[in-house]
């Protein structure tokens, strides 16, 4: 999905205003440019975290999940964004906790299954295709019962419809339909798509 400035300038200001990024905040870019997330891992540290861009190197693939967590300990990392399942084999292979410089973990780009114990923040993310890649957040805590999408960032607002496209009470199951700042432009030559 294409992005305007406005969308991006409201994602990037959310995260920045509600994570608290700093000056002292090391975001590693980890992420392939084409994907959602690596606007925040480019953007943040130049704008709220007034800091340099941590560039993954070349030898450092998803396919060397140890040697990422190593120079992830290496920069002092502070905030980092991952995909649950891509989170879950990093920590098959390296002690996460071992990272002290660590302050907040973002779960985004694919359904969060399960709960984690560790010595900072988690968060999961939600967000689809055709939005800024995230529209709502939820903290989730080491015990609890069921995670939740949660609530929208800023300017966006998010509806659970059934499917007449009513809303829906509270709790009830039902589609996910987005609304505000988050949402993008739509897809690049394929309007078709956005129905």
């Amino acid at each position: 999905s294409a992005w305007s400035h406005r969308n991006l300038f409201n994602l990037i200001s959310w995260f920045g205003d509600f994570f608290k990024v700093n000056e002292k905040d090391v975001i590693p870019q980890k992420t392939t440019i084409s994907f959602g997330d690596s606007p925040l891992e480019l953007l943040l540290p130049l704008t709220w975290a007034k800091g340099a861009v941590y560039l993954r190197p070349h030898d450092i693939l998803s396919k060397n999940l140890s040697a990422l967590a190593d120079w992830m300990k290496e920069i002092g990392a502070t905030i980092v964004q991952f995909v649950p399942s891509v989170f879950d084999a990093l920590l098959s292979v390296s002690d996460i906790k071992e990272i002290k410089s660590l302050r907040l973990l973002v779960l985004s780009g694919e359904a969060l299954r399960r709960r984690y114990d560790l010595p900072f923040d988690v968060y999961n993310i939600y967000g689809n295709s055709e939005c800024t890649a995230l529209s709502a957040w939820y903290k989730v805590e080491a015990q609890g019962g069921r995670i939740r999408i949660g609530y929208p960032l800023s300017n966006t607002r998010v509806y659970i419809l059934d499917d007449d496209k009513h809303p829906l009470p509270a709790y009830m199951s039902g589609e996910v339909y987005l609304a505000g700042l988050s949402n993008g432009l739509g897809y690049v030559n394929a309007p078709e798509e956005q129905e």
